[in-house]
């Protein structure tokens, strides 16, 4: 377990400012008695200091997650840095195959993949980084999602296209669907474990959201596509695993907007979609 002396001397040496409680809290338990390090006469540099503390550690860090022996996690910590152990190499060097190889298998013990999205990461230091999209969604009375990937709101001319193909298959609306955005990563600089699942998670949670104002989702309606978007949705064989909806996805409005066979294309699906939607109503 890492003592507090040594731990306030890793804040230090990364250039963090550690503060100590002045007074005793009621009720508060006892602090541990401990030699406090005495304040270094001169100011180094703070890989200069992590440099020290890493070669002066006498007690392992303790980690639920990374088994490595204290040896090969001091060593990736100055792969990160950038230099190498000046023991090992006689001076101060860049980073080498050794160091490029540590800070490699430092990604492949916090980083896991499935691989059906690539995978984005911080090419300095392998952290993986958030998947980035954005979308429109709007809901037909509640029951149909209609999704529109592009961090634009749809245009007049789309909200005008779109309005005409539901028409054409029997679908009326009273006036232009509200569609509402979403954006992730909402908050940026936030630490990333598994991009896809968090961005599912997210994508989730914004939907369950507007269930939860009286949507009641039936079928989802995907006009376009990214392929992020279209990971983080789970399509497969007209399901969206992610909302547990059936679901179409087609050209965008755009491509239709300007596509005369794309959408003669459309017609046969309109059909379809008039006996889902009234079959449901009536069920």
């Amino acid at each position: 377990m890492m003592q507090e002396p040594q731990r306030l001397q890793y804040l230090q040496a990364m250039g963090l400012t550690a503060w100590v409680g002045r007074y005793r809290l009621p009720n508060a338990a006892e602090t541990d008695v401990c030699a406090w390090p005495e304040e270094e006469s001169e100011t180094q540099a703070p890989s200069s200091r992590l440099q020290e503390a890493l070669a002066t550690t006498s007690h392992p860090v303790a980690s639920s997650t990374v088994s490595d022996p204290p040896a090969r996690r001091s060593g990736r910590a100055r792969a990160l840095l950038g230099t190498e152990d000046s023991e090992a190499s006689g001076s101060p060097v860049a980073l080498n195959e050794s160091s490029a190889s540590d800070r490699a298998s430092l990604a492949e013990d916090t980083v896991e993949n499935d691989g059906r999205v690539p995978l984005q990461t911080d090419s300095a230091y392998g952290v993986p980084q958030a998947l980035r999209f954005s979308l429109h969604v709007a809901a037909l009375e509640g029951r149909w999602l209609v999704v529109m990937p592009g961090g634009e709101s749809p245009s007049p001319l789309m909200q005008r296209l779109l309005s005409n193909v539901l028409r054409a298959a029997g679908i009326e609306q009273g006036g232009s669907l509200a569609f509402q955005s979403f954006h992730w990563p909402m908050i940026d600089e936030l630490p990333v474990h598994a991009p896809l699942e968090e961005a599912q998670d997210g994508v989730r949670a914004f939907i369950d959201g507007r269930r939860r104002s009286g949507w009641r989702l039936e079928r989802l309606l995907l006009f376009g596509g990214e392929p992020v978007l279209d990971q983080v949705l789970s399509l497969a064989d007209g399901h969206c695993t992610l909302l547990d909806i059936p679901a179409w996805q087609g050209p965008s409005l755009e491509t239709l907007a300007y596509d005369p066979a794309g959408k003669r294309s459309l017609v046969p699906m309109l059909s379809r979609w008039r006996e889902q939607w009234f079959r449901a109503a009536d069920g």
